[in-house]
């Protein structure tokens, strides 16, 4: 397990606000060129509307982790689809291809995974207690915005400091990531980024 501190994230600026991007996959990559497997990152803001980008081909994950968020969704032909009022720890999952406008409080800081929508990907939110079994090989990861305790398998218990993100390489061998202790929920899910996205990867270059 890998943890990665807060002051390895990069921070840029947006017109609404602040983002951080906690990691991209593979490292090194510009979310900009689009070429990214998958970023995981977190906003806050300056302002109460928002419009989000075009990320046609790749699916989005997100969540606030503190204040309010909405979020309202058309299809590529401009046809309303829904709109979601989401409280912390509340998920929506949408198409990047969608045009999507947001609202939030000034308080509200997210949670983004935006990730290839060929890429098999699960998201979840634990609390002390409960527990995470990979579907299959690839990235795992956990997010804590409080100091937090997990145990991998049936290995000792490892300290996940607040605001740090866990990535774990799964092995043929699929265990469970159970949140021992934590003063908030955690953010935990996985990226099939094994063999399929190594090919990808490949033909792509």
């Amino acid at each position: 397990m890998r943890i990665i501190p807060p002051d390895a994230f990069r921070r840029s600026t947006w017109s609404g606000g602040e983002t951080t991007e906690l990691t991209i996959f593979p490292e090194g990559e510009n979310f900009k060129d689009r070429t990214f497997l998958f970023r995981i990152s977190s906003a806050s803001f300056t302002g109460t509307e928002s419009v989000f980008s075009d990320f046609t081909g790749y699916q989005r994950y997100i969540l606030p982790l503190a204040g309010s968020l909405w979020l309202a969704h058309a299809d590529p032909q401009g046809q309303p689809l829904y709109r979601r009022d989401l409280v912390p720890y509340e998920v929506d999952y949408f198409s990047g291809a969608w045009t999507t406008q947001s609202g939030n409080s000034l308080d509200c800081r997210d949670f983004n995974l935006i990730v290839r929508e060929d890429l098999p990907t699960q998201l979840a939110v634990l609390r002390p207690g409960e527990a995470y079994v990979p579907k299959r090989r690839g990235l795992l990861f956990a997010y804590s915005p409080a100091d937090a305790r997990i145990r991998l398998g049936s290995g000792d218990p490892q300290d996940l400091p607040a605001g740090h993100l866990a990535l774990v390489e799964e092995e043929d061998a699929l265990f469970l990531l159970e949140v021992v202790s934590a003063e908030s929920p955690l953010v935990v899910g996985e990226v099939g980024v094994g063999e399929k996205a190594q090919k990808i990867l490949l033909v792509e270059k």
